[in-house]
């Protein structure tokens, strides 16, 4: 159900010994389940030690479009054809009203600051990902190959993961139209990626049970690991004699990162959501994108420093109430649960939470009670962090079609994450060729979101 990469590490599977027969949730020499990690943090921090702080991302990717005038933008005084059939609610932060189908999310506003600015000028599916996951103008039309890495690929290539054995950048429930890989960063940095559709199911779908790829199965104890990969490890180094890798790249760097993640199993661990109490469980919401969200915060505790959460099927061509109706709620406890989840956990500071989909939908409702594509206006919602939140950033006109006030564009949505991440704009990368690539090009965080800033240095 799984695609496995690894990412660069010195540490190889070689030379490693262990006795017992590895199983995954025990504490062993090699590795420490989910529970057992925390605990470890826990007592350091009453024993004065803090752990070194590790910013991570959880991006919730609502792949398709999602309507911004239904969600995050409601227009209650336009004209019926385009405010659509849901009326505005009030939020916690005076002044700020979303969708009525928000109720949850609108309790926690003041951790968030919604965008509602965000454009840019492509129409098509393929195209518009591509922009809006790694910040550039690379695939024009279709499923093209991706041009530029994913930002969390960048993630991966310059943060890497805050534990051993814990794989940095993990896509959940596949999907997003391809654009979550590393491109011409290599195949070190794509992430772990489910195979499933990331379409919401009403049975559970992501368990300890559907992850065997990451533990050792009974009878294979590490020393005979080890043994195989020694074998294997020759058997490589022939043939790499014999054939020059196009990328630049050593399938057994990648392939001992995997090792070293399986031997771990932390990665592992972090997917038995089963183990959460029944309470947080049901923050979650019983369906298969609360599950995902739950999935994407243990992630974050075990180590993974970017998480990608796809939620598909936001291409509503016709009937937008009945399919929003059925998604909104989804949505609004899945992403108000994670903010209120990482704020009660301490960890909310140090984890973005980011909604974003490729484009919006048309401001005028269709005759077939749906909205098509539309990326010159769209809504992006950013939560946590170290940023100044209770607030909107940028405008839409009176029927959401255009920017008003202080448009955003991609690049500065990706500004926004590499600045929480701590890494600085003036980056640069080489691709493949030796040319210098910026991870940022002429993108900004907005000033209003910078602690210290106010609303008028916006």
């Amino acid at each position: 159900m799984f695609t496995l990469y690894g990412r660069d590490s010195k540490r190889t599977c070689n030379g490693v010994t262990r006795r017992d027969v590895l199983r995954i949730g025990s504490l062993g020499a090699l590795g420490f389940g989910l529970t057992d990690l925390l605990a470890i943090r826990q007592a350091q921090a009453a024993q004065g030690q803090a752990p070194k702080r590790h910013k991570s991302v959880i991006l919730i990717w609502m792949h398709g479009g999602p309507t911004q005038t239904d969600i995050y933008d409601p227009k209650p005084e336009a004209p019926s054809d385009y405010r659509g059939p849901y009326k505005a609610i009030k939020t916690n932060v005076p002044g700020i009203e979303i969708s009525e189908k928000l109720p949850r999310l609108a309790k926690v506003m003041d951790r968030a600051t919604l965008i509602r600015s965000m454009h840019h000028a492509t129409g098509d599916h393929y195209a518009a990902a591509h922009w809006m996951l790694t910040g550039y103008h690379g695939s024009t039309a279709g499923n093209r190959p991706p041009q530029k890495p994913a930002v969390g690929a960048v993630t991966a290539r310059l943060l890497g993961n805050r534990d051993r054995g814990v794989i940095p950048y993990v896509v959940v429930n596949g999907g997003g139209f391809g654009y979550e890989g590393a491109a011409w960063l290599g195949a070190t940095y794509n992430p772990l990626m489910t195979d499933d559709r990331g379409r919401p199911r009403k049975d559970e779908f992501i368990t300890s049970a559907d992850v065997t790829d990451l533990r050792i199965h009974q009878g294979l104890d590490a020393d005979r690991l080890n043994r195989r990969q020694s074998l294997l490890t020759a058997v490589e180094g022939m043939r790499r004699r014999a054939d020059r890798l196009t990328d630049g790249q050593n399938p057994l760097d990648i392939q001992s990162r995997a090792m070293d993640m399986i031997l771990s199993g932390r990665t592992y661990q972090a997917f038995k959501t089963e183990e959460e109490t029944k309470a947080v469980r049901s923050l979650y919401g019983h369906k298969g994108w609360g599950k995902s969200a739950l999935l994407a915060r243990r992630l974050i505790e075990a180590g993974t420093t970017f998480v990608t959460v796809n939620t598909g099927g936001w291409d509503d061509h016709g009937n937008i109430k009945g399919a929003l109706d059925r998604k909104l709620p989804w949505h609004d406890a899945m992403t108000a649960a994670l903010i209120t989840d990482l704020g009660d956990r301490g960890m909310l500071e140090d984890t973005l939470v980011v909604t974003a989909g490729e484009f919006g939908r048309t401001p005028k409702i269709n005759r077939n009670r749906g909205r098509d594509h539309w990326p010159y206006v769209m809504s992006a919602l950013v939560a946590g962090g170290e940023f100044r939140h209770g607030q909107v950033i940028g405008s839409s006109d009176e029927t959401a079609s255009y920017p008003d006030a202080d448009p955003q564009t991609p690049m500065d949505l990706a500004a926004i994450i590499y600045h929480h991440l701590g890494v600085s704009l003036n980056t640069v990368l080489y691709d493949a060729q030796g040319r210098p690539i910026p991870i940022v090009d002429q993108g900004r965080v907005p000033p209003a979101m910078l602690l210290g800033s106010s609303a008028s240095d916006a």
